[in-house]
């Protein structure tokens, strides 16, 4: 699955490209310095540390529905270049293998997303527009066509596919186990590193229960915009969703648009 992550590219609505855990390809950074000779190095990539993200994997994959908080912080260029900081909050509800909704909060118009297992629509109820299209009969097939039709995703996307380390592992180059934060609210977490060419990601993953607390995603490219902080919270797994969850009230009152990316609705 393809990976450019937006905090929410509505149907052509906004578009701010971030970057992801397994982005498109991008040119790979210049490698680091050898260390010396003397000096012994550790592995690439420490058993711990996929230990660690294996577990968190199969605690988010196995579960048949999932509800959770995320505050986004990314940065964009400012008019004098100074990186500026904009946040949003999201509730997002996934109930497998064909219900997926968000609903985003924050520097922006409110913004919705809704899959009901048949089509998918986006809506801005501040604008009163809303765009539906047809759409696969799982969430991940769902995923991948809103992202060809709209350039929709979303910066955490890989934590609601069905594998989510089979999608870390993708061009892994470095993984490492950094230690314990107690920082977290109440929660002890596993604090781990890892890194493809394109981004390196540092994750906080509770202790007992193996949920993500907090991501940090920076670019390996140092000039690319789109560094990011997730922070998550209202963790709540394999407990029943209302349906009423995964429809917009809008779909029948808005001014309806074309679901598709927003440079061609602009031509239009």
């Amino acid at each position: 699955m393809k990976k450019i992550l937006l905090p929410l590219a509505l149907a052509a609505l906004s578009c701010a490209a971030l970057p992801a855990f397994a982005q498109q390809a991008q040119p790979a950074a210049s490698a680091p310095p050898a260390a010396p000779a003397n000096v012994a190095q550790a592995p690439a990539i420490e058993p711990k540390a996929l230990e660690i993200l294996k577990a968190m994997s199969t605690k988010l994959g196995s579960a048949k529905s999932i509800t959770f908080t995320v505050a986004t912080a990314f940065d964009q260029p400012g008019r004098n270049g100074q990186p500026i900081i904009y946040a949003t909050e999201s509730n997002v509800a996934l109930q497998r293998p064909n219900r997926f909704a968000v609903m985003t909060y924050g520097d922006g118009p409110r913004s919705a997303f809704y899959y009901n297992g048949k089509d998918m629509l986006v809506a801005l109820p501040e604008k009163n527009l809303v765009a539906v299209a047809d759409a696969p009969g799982n969430v991940e097939d769902m995923l991948e066509q809103a992202f060809t039709k709209a350039g929709i995703y979303f910066p955490w996307v890989d934590l609601v596919v069905n594998d989510p380390f089979a999608e870390i592992q993708k061009g892994l180059k470095t993984a490492f186990y950094i230690g314990q934060s107690k920082v977290m609210g109440d929660t002890l977490t596993d604090m781990v590193a890892f890194s493809n060419s394109n981004v390196m990601v540092q994750a906080w993953i509770g202790a007992k229960d193996k949920l993500p607390r907090m991501l940090s995603i920076i670019p390996v490219e140092k000039d690319q915009p789109g560094r990011q902080m997730l922070t998550f919270g209202n963790w709540t797994l394999n407990k029943s969703i209302p349906s009423s969850v995964f429809e917009s009230k809008e779909r029948k009152s808005a001014r309806k648009i074309d679901f598709a990316k927003p440079e061609l609705i602009k031509k239009q």
